[in-house]
């Protein structure tokens, strides 16, 4: 026989075991949380907003359900991958994020330095050892002029020693990026790389050395045409004769190295040229019995296209001129600059030693030894380092406006109250 119990049974249960009704209620309420792992429970609200599969994710920034979290985001690192593209192709944790390593860019090995990885089919593909004539990324040439030839937008350099015989000649538009350790070098004397005609080239992470005319630059611009030279990250040393000569167009030079090349550093002249020198160590470059230049020769007729700011320039020679820096602008000023120990017929104290010209230096420090920079190794034995340590007069001392907010490695400019002089942010005792 089946009972039915009245209500007022269960109340005075609910009563002699200390419980109120409301209790009794509550008691049943579903857990903190449990809503969100399911839905369905008991007396769970019907409004929920997470999600339990991509599939409910309809914003188009956020695809992707992140399952144990309930929510919709833009990717899930490593099985969500495919949902970055475009300017933001790598996923980190749940963000798409822009792409800082070419091994990030799973198709082309191709990072762009906007952030975006490469189509694979607008790429030229250079590697030491290479035969390939169509400079596939499965089968790669072997000479940078081969990959200029293949008349892609983009030619990507693999770690290695790549040498050709001749001068690689470009006139045309292209990009030239390189994995880390990738050198470009040619095994007899002449120009290794010469820029020319109306062309917009851009060199990227690419160490020059090796070049073994005592009377050629590693790299040439020559008179004719008004071409564009960019080089961003490159480094430009050990060669016998002069690292850039650049006698038309412009040319621009950020975060490199030019070093070692017993010819001189860079030289900038002609009615047209244009020239911005910025975050650039310049150091060992020329000769104090044979060179004619040191470590930066810049003869052009107009100041305001030009810039020269935040380079070290030091240990530099020569047997004419200016150890550092002569500079025969008109009313040009370069600040923020570090020129020290460079050296005019084997003296650091002459008059031009440090530089020569009517151009002017304000916030910068020109002086004919290292004392109180405090550099991380600036003697010898090799390898030299002219990064700064803590203590440096160079700190902070960048009181002159420039627009630039990176140093040569990348770091943030300033650390700390003001910008440092010189090529490098001295950065929390790194």
């Amino acid at each position: 026989m089946q009972r039915h119990w009245p209500g007022n049974f269960v109340l005075i249960v609910l009563a002699l075991a200390g419980c109120s009704w409301a209790d009794w209620i509550l008691d049943k309420q579903p857990k903190p949380g449990a809503c969100e792992a399911d839905p369905t429970l008991s007396g769970c609200p019907d409004a929920f907003t997470g999600c339990r599969s991509s599939v409910e994710c309809t914003d188009p920034g956020a695809k992707v359900c992140d399952v144990p979290n309930l929510t919709c985001v833009q990717c899930l690192a490593p099985d969500q991958v495919s949902a970055c593209s475009g300017p933001t192709p790598v996923c980190v944790g749940t963000a798409c994020q822009r792409c800082t390593l070419h091994t990030q860019c799973v198709a082309s090995n191709v990072c762009l330095p906007d952030g975006s990885c490469a189509d694979p089919l607008l790429v030229a593909y250079v590697q030491a050892g290479g035969s390939g004539s169509a400079c596939t990324q499965s089968a790669p040439c072997g000479t940078l002029d081969d990959g200029v030839k293949a008349n892609k937008l983009i030619v990507k350099f693999a770690a290695g020693l790549v040498a050709d015989n001749k001068t690689t000649t470009i006139d045309r538009a292209v990009t030239i990026l390189a994995d880390s350790g990738a050198k470009l070098s040619r095994s007899n004397p002449g120009v290794i790389l010469e820029i020319r005609n109306d062309t917009d080239v851009k060199i990227y992470d690419l160490e020059v050395t090796g070049g073994t005319g005592s009377a050629d630059s590693a790299i040439s611009i020559p008179n004719g045409g008004s071409p564009k030279l960019l080089l961003s990250g490159i480094r430009i040393d050990n060669n016998q004769g002069t690292g850039i000569i650049a006698s038309a167009g412009s040319l621009s030079i950020a975060r490199c190295t030019i070093s070692r090349n017993t010819g001189g550093g860079v030289s900038v002249s002609g009615a047209g040229t244009t020239f911005d020198i910025t975050n650039s160590f310049v150091f060992r470059n020329g000769d104090n019995s044979a060179s004619l230049l040191g470590g930066l020769d810049l003869r052009v007729v107009a100041a305001a296209a030009n810039r020269l700011a935040f380079n070290t320039i030091v240990d530099n020679e020569t047997s004419i001129g200016a150890g550092g820096v002569s500079c025969a602008v008109p009313a040009f000023a370069a600040p923020n600059n570090i020129i020290a120990r460079n050296a005019l017929a084997g003296s650091t104290t002459g008059t031009s030693a440090q530089t020569s010209g009517a151009c002017t230096y304000p916030t910068s420090k020109a002086q004919a030894d290292v004392a109180g920079l405090a550099f991380e190794h600036p003697d010898v034995p090799a390898p030299f380092s002219y990064r700064l340590t803590a203590g440096s007069t160079a700190i902070d001392q960048a009181t002159t406006p420039v627009t630039i907010d990176v140093d040569n490695e990348g770091d943030a400019r300033p650390q700390g109250s003001q910008k440092d002089i010189g090529a490098d942010e001295y950065r929390n005792g790194q």
